[in-house]
């Protein structure tokens, strides 16, 4: 189990596939072993579905995710709506924060959920 509480204090950073799963069960219902969920390339991408991709911007360290490395810049979020696109899906963007605003995120095709605030289902 993920404890929030000690996530937000950076007590107990969960995993990256640990995370992932967590979030892909409870944003899309869908469960995988965690085992297999591991980032695919840079942008984080950990799991395709038929209509939807899945990338957490994620690494188990309070100095990497207080840094902005895991941000969503815009270029980022450009590179990962079209990837999405280009496979005829949207894109749901787990991290820490992002310098990007949600409504052009949506022109990208992008939905953007911050962890570990966000933890409902966005898609």
């Amino acid at each position: 189990p993920i404890e929030l509480e000690a996530m937000l204090s950076g007590s107990a950073l969960p995993s990256y596939s640990a995370l992932a799963a967590y979030l892909l069960h409870v944003s899309a219902g869908i469960s995988a072993g965690d085992d297999e969920l591991q980032p695919r390339n840079e942008n984080g991408l950990f799991y395709s579905s038929h209509e939807t991709d899945y990338c957490l911007l994620y690494e188990p360290d309070v100095d990497w995710l207080r840094g902005g490395r895991g941000m969503l810049t815009g270029d980022r979020a450009e590179r990962i709506g079209e990837a999405a696109r280009a496979h005829g899906r949207k894109a749901v963007v787990f991290g820490p924060g992002k310098y990007v605003g949600q409504r052009e995120l949506t022109t990208m095709g992008v939905t953007f959920c911050q962890i570990p605030y966000d933890l409902h289902p966005a898609g």
